[in-house]
């Protein structure tokens, strides 16, 4: 059995039909319709804007709803640029086109444009209305409670809100933050008052720490000049011991002005020359501006007193260099105080463990000393490493202390 795959179109006396042929047993069956009558079941929806017509494969025109020929120049140009077209492919044979117009597409726009332009009249009206309204009772609320939050985080804690919400939630929050800033600070305050009681306690009770040894040694002194009848000596080393009480029980005191300091100092080798005649001999630089800079107290002094512990030898001239200037570290200014003398140095293992670690305050002698004002430095300034022990050549020890200058306590 042998047939055509496809409907052939063919036309006769002017009018297009659809041929289809089957082979069977030597003999032809066939089938014949008018293309008109495949398209009279669409005629009804067609009109001049709502024509469809149908083509073979090479474009052909093979019946159309409405008496318009497309294929003239004229026509076609004309539909072309007032309407849609939609194909819809027939393998069989071609292809069936609807030739929509576009004001029947978009007939049903009209009304939605309207509608848009309606609400963007209305939009444009609305829009600041309804922004100023958030903006005093929203956005402005929750600006100011910003503006709070971060003055607060700055320090500022008597920052006030500069005007009153518009709504109970806002004006409720608005006091909540004002409430809980008022407490913190109270807080704040308290803590830092309670620190600050601690810290002076210990820093007196540093400083308290290493003063013993020295009214024994006074005394010891005393004594001994008693038995060789220096009442001149006695009297004097009994003033410079005033001077030193005074100094040592001023009520109050953490940080002294270097001058006071100096003063103190200067006063107790007076003592210690009493002690030893001839045998001391000490320089100070103090830059003259510095004079008045604050330090802690005993910071130079603890220092001359191990130099005269340590480095006085039998018979040998003791001498101390004391230098007082600021300096700059890593763009940061620093005072800068360097105790120098001429006896036989630190010992190796105290300098690592000062200059490379934290003393104990459990030690003994000279550690007691050094690991107070290590603890001293570190509670007023906040800071490790501001005290260094080194040696100088040929021989001596020689230490440096460094102290922020921009510290605010």
């Amino acid at each position: 059995m042998a047939g055509a795959a496809e409907w052939m179109p063919v036309e006769v006396n002017g009018v297009a039909y659809l041929l289809k042929s089957i082979t069977y047993s030597n003999v032809i069956f066939g089938a014949v319709i008018k293309t008109d009558t495949l398209m009279s079941a669409i005629k009804k929806n067609a009109n001049e804007q709502n024509l469809f017509y149908l083509t073979d494969k090479s474009d052909r025109m093979l019946s159309t709803t409405n008496p318009v020929d497309l294929t003239k120049e004229k026509q076609y140009h004309i539909y072309t640029s007032k309407h849609f077209f939609v194909t819809e492919q027939i393998p069989e044979f071609g292809r069936l086109t609807n030739v929509v117009a576009s004001r029947n597409v978009f007939l049903g726009l009209e009304l939605i444009q309207w509608l848009i332009i309606f609400l963007s009249i209305a939009a444009v009206v609305i829009t600041p209305i309804i922004f100023r309204f958030f903006a005093k009772d929203l956005i402005q609320p929750i600006l100011e409670l910003v503006k709070g939050a971060k003055e607060v985080e700055k320090g500022n804690w008597d920052y006030s809100f500069s005007n009153k919400a518009s709504s109970i939630e806002f004006a409720r929050l608005s006091n909540s933050f004002s409430s809980m800033i008022r407490e913190i600070k109270t807080l704040k305050i308290n803590t830092y008052e309670e620190k600050l009681e601690r810290n002076k306690t210990e820093l007196k009770y540093l400083q308290m720490q290493i003063r013993p040894h020295f009214f024994l040694n006074a005394i010891t002194t005393i004594s001994s000049l008693t038995y060789h009848n220096k009442n001149e000596e006695i009297r004097l080393l009994i003033s410079h011991l005033s001077e030193h009480l005074r100094y040592m029980f001023r009520g109050g005191l953490v940080q002294v002005q270097i001058q006071e300091e100096m003063k103190h100092v200067e006063n107790y080798i007076q003592m210690q020359e009493i002690r030893y005649p001839n045998q001391v001999f000490h320089m100070a630089d103090i830059d003259r501006e510095l004079q008045s800079y604050p330090l802690p107290q005993y910071l130079i002094q603890t220092f001359v007193e191990n130099t005269f512990k340590h480095a006085l030898a039998p018979k040998e001239m003791l001498s101390i260099f004391i230098k007082v200037d600021s300096v700059l570290t890593n763009g940061q200014p620093f005072l800068r105080v360097v105790i120098e003398d001429n006896g036989e140095g630190f010992p190796e293992e105290m300098m690592e463990e000062v200059n490379f670690s934290d003393l104990q305050q459990s030690g003994t002698g000279e550690k007691v000393g050094i690991s107070n004002i290590q603890r001293t430095l570190k509670l007023l300034y906040k800071r490790d490493r501001l005290l260094k022990l080194s040696n100088i050549q040929p021989s001596g020890a020689r230490v440096e202390i460094m102290i922020p200058m921009d510290n605010e306590e």
